[in-house]
């Protein structure tokens, strides 16, 4: 995350996305054991937090800083309306805004269920979206941190004993991993000691017994509460939809494996 590489924005790399793009084949994992994590710390389901993230997979490389707010209350966000219509609907919300205030909305109109919602894009001349149908699966609890990732509720090992360190502090441990065909992903967080606050978010990538590389996100002023609506609002002026050929583009860019920001080609329209 501090390293002082120059990166190419053809070669970067969002491992969110590359979390994201796995779970398409969900349908074939095999699981070796079947087990259910016991005693998990009680996450909440609406926070925000600041996030370094630094990957390396497969010789491609990010280095993103921003903020993340997640809200799981469906609610009556004033974006959150099918595009053919004017009545605004019940939406959970995401939303990245990284440092240079660059910022991409999610509003899912069915969080559960993948390609339901609208994603705005909030460039300096103004505002379009697309409808998430063009832009591929994206479900919320499927975000890289999600903290209600379906794989650690089920199949995750705790260690609360505090005997591991991290930056100076005791933290605990929560362990799992997801296998698909011969890949394998092996996921890590770390809580500050007796808290559900996390610190760090970690991931590894196998394929058979080469390691294709790791995502580190550090996590900074976390926040256990209801983000205020102004986390997910969509600034500016709202041209409409992006287009067919921009919201395409930006599928065809983030399964090639580049990140949120560097995929919307619209940025420079």
């Amino acid at each position: 995350m501090f390293c002082s590489q120059k990166i190419q924005k053809d070669s970067v790399v969002n491992i969110k996305i590359i979390r994201t793009m796995m779970s398409k084949l969900i349908v074939f994992i095999v699981v070796a054991h079947t087990s259910y994590a016991t005693n998990l710390p009680n996450f909440p389901p609406n926070w925000s937090v600041h996030e370094q993230q630094y990957a390396d997979v497969a010789s491609s490389i990010v280095n993103w800083s921003g903020v993340v707010s997640n809200d799981q209350v469906m609610s009556n966000h004033p974006y959150c309306k099918n595009p053919s219509s004017s009545k605004t609907i019940n939406c959970t919300a995401t939303s990245y805004v990284d440092d240079k205030k660059e910022k991409s909305s999610y509003y899912f109109f069915e969080p559960n269920t993948a390609a339901r919602g609208l994603v705005y894009f909030t460039q300096p001349s103004g505002t379009c979206y697309c409808d998430l149908v063009a832009t591929g699966r994206w479900i919320q609890c499927e975000i890289a941190e999600s903290l209600c990732n379906p794989f650690m509720k089920r199949k995750a090992i705790y260690d609360q004993t505090g005997t591991t360190t991290f930056q100076k502090q005791s933290v605990d441990v929560i362990t799992w991993s997801e296998s698909l065909i011969i890949a394998e992903s092996n996921f890590r967080i770390y809580l500050s000691h007796n808290t559900n606050v996390p610190v760090q978010y970690f991931t590894t990538f196998m394929e058979g017994n080469k390691s294709l590389g790791y995502n580190q996100v550090n996590m900074t002023d976390f926040k256990s509460e209801r983000p205020p609506s102004s986390a997910f609002a969509v600034a500016g002026r709202i041209s409409g939809t992006c287009g067919d050929n921009v919201c395409s583009t930006f599928n065809k860019n983030i399964q090639q494996g580049k990140n949120r920001i560097d995929a919307f080609e619209g940025w420079q329209i």
